[in-house]
């Protein structure tokens, strides 16, 4: 077989593939654009109220920090070297300047999150929510709130670990702060409250190991019998 159509072949299977890379690219920068478009007017039409700012600059930074970089990407891959040049200098006139932002303000959002229940419900305005402790999204709601509640319980089983008096990794560390004296009855009940609550929303597999792979036998021996 003749090298030529070989060489063809893949010359047009790597122009096809570098198509299909920028259309990605292009993809990701108007969907970024289109998601930045739904956050300000939701911005603007709550009447731009103040405690909504961080979440609004968090977005922003983060999304126009993926427009920057897929611009870069395309400008890298153009074919025409001069021609990258000269829209690089016109799309970058300052070099790349942008930057995710930063931890302080993520931090800032990631407080508002957890600890306002006001600005949860804000920002799940007109959406379907069951707060309750059983549904699949309500528990989440519901260990958060029980955390916030526990805090100050928490924090004292801190101090006691500190202090040597609970051992770091204590199975039932509650139960040896008690034992203690660095929490009362009363702050151990929030305390085991919390734990039964984060384990709930954080639990991922309902199934046993041996419920697992009996069930993968079970699937096998279908398998074979069809």
């Amino acid at each position: 077989m003749s090298s030529k159509p070989l060489a063809s072949l893949s010359s047009s299977a790597g122009r096809a593939k570098a198509k299909r890379d920028a259309k990605g690219r292009f993809a990701d920068i108007l969907g970024e654009l289109y998601l930045l478009s739904c956050a300000l007017k939701r911005f603007e039409d709550d009447g731009r109220p103040e405690a909504d700012l961080p979440v609004v600059e968090l977005a922003f930074q983060d999304a126009l920090f993926v427009v920057y970089e897929r611009l870069d990407e395309i400008l890298t891959n153009l074919p025409s070297r001069s021609s990258a040049w000269l829209l690089r200098r016109l799309v970058f006139p300052w070099g790349r300047r942008w930057r995710r932002a930063s931890d302080q303000l993520s931090g800032r959002v990631a407080d508002l999150l957890v600890l306002s229940p006001a600005f949860r419900e804000h920002l799940c305005e007109g959406m379907f929510f069951d707060d309750s402790p059983q549904d699949i999204l309500g528990c989440l709601e519901h260990a958060v709130r029980v955390s916030a509640l526990s805090a100050p319980a928490e924090q004292k089983l801190r101090v006691a670990i500190r202090d040597g008096r609970v051992a770091p990794y204590a199975k039932e560390r509650i139960a040896a702060a008690l034992d203690a004296g660095g929490i009362s009855e009363i702050e151990a009940e929030p305390l085991r409250v919390a734990a039964v609550a984060v384990r709930r929303a954080t639990d991922v597999d309902h199934f046993t190991s041996g419920e697992l792979w009996q069930s993968g036998q079970i699937d096998v021996a279908k398998a074979d019998a069809a």
